[in-house]
């Protein structure tokens, strides 16, 4: 987590020196996307993936916005830089409605499509990133609501030509790393009680402006 922070920190003081319009041109070029979301609720870390009486698997689908703030050149059609999101999700369950706030910021690495304001010749790109999602999670049945955050990986192919009328398109999978446990206190002096959550993505983001 320190290396996480001192490169976001780093890609941080990079943009107070990047210039203002190349940045707020960025900034007029927003992302849209639609996401699911794969959440699994477990009573412990251990739990196996097929144990159904103690882990809940739930799809959560949703959308959210974003931007590719990409401020440091490393070479032709190749940048580093930020990329922030925040959306909402809902779970699709009658057994364990819940929505979602979700918050990653993503440090990214991309070639071709979007590396640059000007784009690339190339119609094809990739992006890599690595990250922090932190998620507000809402059980509605309970009213109870749970904040956690993970390190976070993202993949990314992007398609797209300069000023077409599709845009850019980008197809986009992360994965949170490890797992979150949340201790919720037992009731009248009973056994304290646990979710475990983890959380993986799959993202069809839209930049109509590219």
């Amino acid at each position: 987590m320190r290396i996480l922070s001192l490169l976001l920190f780093v890609l941080a003081s990079t943009t107070l020196r990047a210039q203002s319009v190349s940045v707020w041109k960025h900034v007029m070029r927003p992302d849209f996307s639609f996401d699911l979301y794969f959440y699994s609720l477990a009573d412990s870390d251990t739990t196996p993936k097929n144990d159904r009486d103690a882990r809940i698997d739930l799809l959560h689908w949703g959308s959210s916005t974003g931007m590719n703030l990409p401020f440091v050149e490393i070479a032709d059609d190749l940048t580093a830089g930020l990329s922030p999101n925040v959306g909402l999700t809902l779970a699709l369950s009658s057994v364990v409605p819940a929505v979602t706030l979700e918050l990653p910021v993503y440090a990214t690495l991309k070639f071709n499509t979007d590396a640059t304001w000007k784009g690339s010749k190339t119609p094809v790109g990739l992006s890599a990133g690595i990250g922090y999602h932190h998620t507000v999670y809402g059980l509605v049945k309970g009213g109870t609501f749970v904040s956690f955050g993970r390190p976070v990986i993202m993949a990314e192919l992007n398609f797209g030509k300069r000023r077409s009328e599709m845009g850019l398109i980008k197809f986009r999978y992360t994965q949170a790393l490890g797992s979150h446990t949340e201790v919720f206190p037992g009731t009248s002096g009973g056994q304290d009680g646990q979710i475990v959550f983890t959380r993986s993505g799959f993202h069809l983001v839209f930049t109509p402006a590219y």
